[in-house]
């Protein structure tokens, strides 16, 4: 079955949009009916229950859902598509955030997007991402043909030195790599092949590597390759990466003015109204597309709080933990989540949330229960 991120609408992975409790959620949320269309995203009526463990594993590992950064970054990466089109230099951004903040989900989107708008990337590794399906990687697979418009990706995991970075870009443009070649020269050839490749797009994964731990000069360099190998040609550059990527605009002026446009990639925020709806939104949407025949209300208080407490809002680290909360009521046989799949899979991520207290289990406070309002009220633990 064909899927892709962006519909909610009358009926998606199997879903009814009956299935919603009635005004559960007002029309503020009308973020997640992304403005994309794509013969990618297919829509049926699904039985699970007649389904196969192995097929419905498989629905929970494709799930990805739409976020509301997502039409931010989808409307800056049309609008700099366009400029390109229009013969004019398009304006760099960076997508920032911790790490579970979706960074790698959101690079797969805009990838997914990027060949949806029949562009082919110059290495076929990119394609491995956890939210890229099938159907895209073989719109990929055409014959892309000499003047095929192309986008490089590639991670900013090498030393930090600009040589190593040049060669990391000839690498994933499919050239020998040139060890023994002083770095203007490479970066020359560089230019040449983005040029002569017909490249539009770079996406650079892990941005952070380029300033973090890094000495002021070495930092300064790579800000000015970035600058100097998209002059003359009109080059779109993306950056993914921590918090701390921002240093590379701060550093160089010249690169700022070439790309002023930072969109973050924030947790919820429990505390915050229109943010605390948002995350139980996001959860009532994840419920809707498990693959069970019934819901399993993760977006109901007792539920909602628990998942923000053992996530911290981090929409990466929830997607990863009820995705491991759905495979083990599948191997289970259950026929929803229950609490005690969140507590085995919350064991599973504990190690990232260091000493935190396991908000699934017996030890849960008896004050961890809110109301509507964000106030909390008494109640038994759980398990009790």
């Amino acid at each position: 079955m064909g899927r892709y991120w962006r519909l909610v609408g009358s009926t998606h992975h199997g879903r009814s949009v009956g299935k919603q409790r009635p005004g559960e959620y007002p029309e503020v949320f009308n973020w997640l009916e992304l403005d994309i269309q794509s013969s990618i995203g297919k829509e049926c009526e699904v039985n699970w229950s007649m389904r196969s463990t192995q097929e419905r594993i498989q629905e929970i590992d494709d799930l990805v859902l739409a976020v509301p950064e997502d039409r931010e970054v989808l409307s800056a990466l049309a609008e700099e598509l366009d400029c390109i089109e229009r013969s004019c230099k398009p304006e760099n951004f960076a997508i920032l955030g911790d790490t579970f903040s979706g960074k790698t989900t959101t690079r797969d989107k805009v990838v997914m997007e990027l060949i949806r708008r029949g562009f082919f990337p110059t290495d076929r590794r990119i394609l491995r991402g956890t939210a890229i399906h099938a159907d895209v990687v073989a719109a990929a697979d055409r014959d892309p043909g000499p003047s095929a418009r192309r986008f490089v990706a590639l991670d900013a995991n090498s030393s930090g030195q600009t040589k190593a970075f040049l060669n990391e870009f000839l690498a994933v443009l499919g050239e020998t790599v040139l060890t023994a070649s002083s770095t203007g020269s490479i970066e020359t050839h560089v230019r040449d092949i983005i040029y002569s490749q017909h490249v539009e797009v770079i996406l650079i994964d892990e941005a952070h590597h380029l300033v973090m731990h890094k000495g002021a000069k070495v930092s300064w360099n790579v800000t000015e390759l970035l600058k100097n190998i998209t002059n003359g040609v009109n080059v779109l550059i993306i950056c993914f990466g921590l918090p701390e990527t921002v240093q590379l605009l701060q550093l160089n002026a010249q690169l700022r003015m070439r790309g002023p446009l930072v969109i973050k990639l924030n947790p919820y925020d429990w505390n915050d109204e229109t943010s605390r709806s948002q995350f139980k939104r996001y959860l009532h949407e994840f419920d809707k597309r498990l693959p069970f025949d019934r819901l399993s209300d993760l977006d109901e208080n007792f539920l909602a709080f628990r998942i923000y407490q053992a996530t911290s809002g981090s929409k990466g680290l929830a997607a990863r933990m009820l995705k491991a909360a759905a495979r083990i009521a599948l191997r289970s046989e259950a026929d929803h989540v229950e609490l005690s799949h969140l507590n085995e899979a919350y064991k599973k991520y504990a190690a990232m949330r260091g000493s935190h207290v396991n908000p699934f289990g017996n030890a849960v406070p008896a004050t961890w229960v809110p109301y509507e309002a964000g106030y909390w009220q008494r109640h038994e633990p759980v398990g009790a």
